[in-house]
């Protein structure tokens, strides 16, 4: 059985778009570095987000995405669709075993504590 991962670029106030439903600069690092990600062309980021994220992007079997993923990054949008929606309740994560620095973002993997 595989390992499921969650990975999305979220606001430092928690937010996947603005009040407009747009992202905003949340994926500006995937396209601001000097370092080509794949073979693609369009994505370049900064040397550290591409070691960080070239680690796994091979493993990836299947990436499920919703329809605004392109429709973490150091910016506060102040208002619009929350990543986790309403929480009522907590969820506690372990303390991170990675933080990475790169262009306008940091990469942060936390474990669910169970």
């Amino acid at each position: 059985m595989g390992t499921v991962v969650m990975y999305a670029s979220v606001s430092v106030d928690g937010f996947i778009a603005d009040e407009n439903d747009q992202p905003g600069p949340l994926f500006d690092w995937l396209t601001n570095g000097d370092v080509p990600l794949d073979d693609s062309g369009v994505l370049a980021v900064s040397q550290a987000s591409y070691d960080y994220t070239r680690a796994y992007w091979d493993e990836v079997g299947v990436t499920i995405a919703g329809r605004r993923v392109f429709e973490v990054v150091p910016v506060v949008l102040g208002s619009g669709k929350r990543y986790f929606g309403s929480v009522d309740a907590q969820h506690l994560l372990e303390d991170p075993d990675a933080v990475i620095r790169g262009n306008r973002v940091l990469h942060l993997r936390h474990r669910v504590r169970r």
